[in-house]
């Protein structure tokens, strides 16, 4: 199972999907990098840390957030000093360090690839690409040494991303794959309409609800505020994840001064780091956060949370939103149903598929913030709706979205491609 991310939650699904094929007698070497964010969790399963830490990535993340911040600024023609600070020529130093990084993984994945040819291994199954050019490489080299590649499509394009040149490139990597596992029934549609592929290579699997590492059951309400500093009298609202711009969080800030005015004893809480991928949007959310954190009735955690934080976000909360404008389907619902939470989505990709309108939680249109208001209102204004929608979420959580289901899905499916 090849996930080079190493930390988030491509790693957290990787982890409890190989977790539970083991249960099921699969052999699994997860095959990660040497920061794996969940070393210090007890495994099942083999690991192999195949990327080393390298100062190259830092020195080019460096010089991108540089890059960046210079286009903003560049310096004029009088100022012919400034000339070897100028985005051009860092741009150009940036790609330099790009293309050497790719070739020194290009080296580590033949390597690899050797390895697993002649070790007998069946399957590849691929969680996510950080590399474009060398993961392109591996699995084309993969094929070439005739070993099955099974792909989990967690997203079908880089989200605020729906370029040609990213179709045409993850058309390349889906027509190398024996299969390709989505999400829901609308993911598969989608992904069907979007690219030149075969139909019968394109199967539905859900997204597991997590269990192993996040223990959400032994985290209790009482204990989770008082280690976040939240007053036990308030209910609270959830917020939680990487912080991009198709995440939405302008409208559920609209929605909940609605919520404030009408209701009163609420507290937002918002956890998770800012996306720095573009530095426009990083500037637009960093001053976002700030005038947040300036409220007493919003808390704000800016910054990745590391795993063995996360159960006490959801553990304090009272409802989970995820006011998205656009998703393929998200591991925070998934962790909201883990820990028994009601949920308010937005109907876009799969979300819609996993939430059960009216009996887990609401449904509403996306960008809309009164109709997240009014959802999340009568939530906390009827507390037996939520606590039956809770109910609701906690039984998904064991049944349909179980990692055990999951992998008894995920097994089927290899059967089918090792036949």
């Amino acid at each position: 199972m090849y996930d080079p991310s190493g930390s988030g939650g491509i790693t957290h699904y990787t982890f409890e999907l190989a977790t539970a094929l083991v249960e099921h007698g699969c052999r699994v070497t997860v095959i990660t990098s040497e920061d794996y964010e969940l070393r210090h969790l007890t495994k099942n399963f083999d690991t192999w840390y195949l990327f080393k830490r390298s100062r190259l990535r830092d020195i080019y993340a460096l010089l991108r957030r540089r890059t960046e911040r210079l286009r903003a600024d560049t310096p004029p023609a009088s100022h012919p000093q400034r000339f070897a600070s100028s985005p051009a020529s860092q741009q150009r130093f940036a790609s330099v360090l790009s293309a050497i990084r790719t070739v020194r993984k290009c080296v580590s994945l033949t390597k690899a690839a050797a390895i697993l040819l002649f070790n007998g291994t069946q399957i590849v199954h691929l969680q996510w690409i950080a590399d474009r050019a060398a993961d392109l490489y591996f699995i084309r080299l993969l094929r070439l040494c005739r070993l099955k590649i099974v792909y989990t499509v967690h997203d079908l394009l880089p989200h605020d991303a729906h370029t040609a040149q990213n179709r045409d490139y993850f058309e390349k990597v889906y027509r190398q794959a024996d299969r390709l596992i989505v999400h829901s029934h609308n993911n598969k549609r989608e992904m069907l309409e979007l690219f030149d592929i075969e139909s019968d290579t394109v199967q539905v699997i859900p997204h597991g609800s997590h269990r192993v590492s996040f223990a959400y059951q032994d985290t209790q309400k009482d204990e989770a505020r008082a280690r976040l500093g939240l007053p036990s009298h308030v209910d609270v609202i959830l917020f939680f994840g990487l912080i991009k711009q198709y995440k939405g969080l302008e409208y559920l800030l609209q929605a909940f001064d609605v919520v404030v005015k009408k209701y009163g004893h609420a507290k937002l809480v918002i956890a998770g780091k800012i996306d720095d991928s573009n530095s426009d949007m990083y500037r637009h959310y960093s001053m976002m956060l700030e005038q947040c954190a300036r409220r007493a009735d919003i808390l704000v955690e800016n910054g990745y949370v590391p795993v063995d934080s996360v159960s006490s976000y959801f553990a304090a909360a009272d409802i989970v939103v995820l006011p998205y404008t656009k998703a393929s389907q998200s591991g925070v619902l998934l962790s909201a149903y883990a820990a028994g939470k009601p949920v308010v989505v937005t109907e876009t990709g799969s979300l819609s598929e996993t939430v059960r309108h009216g009996v887990s939680g609401f449904v509403v249109p996306p960008q809309n913030a009164d109709a997240l208001a009014d959802a999340i209102l009568q939530i906390l204004t009827d507390s037996t709706l939520k606590e039956k929608m809770g109910a609701e979420a906690s039984r998904l959580a064991r049944t349909v979205y179980s990692w055990q289901h999951i992998a008894k899905l995920t097994l089927h499916l290899y059967e089918g491609v090792g036949s």
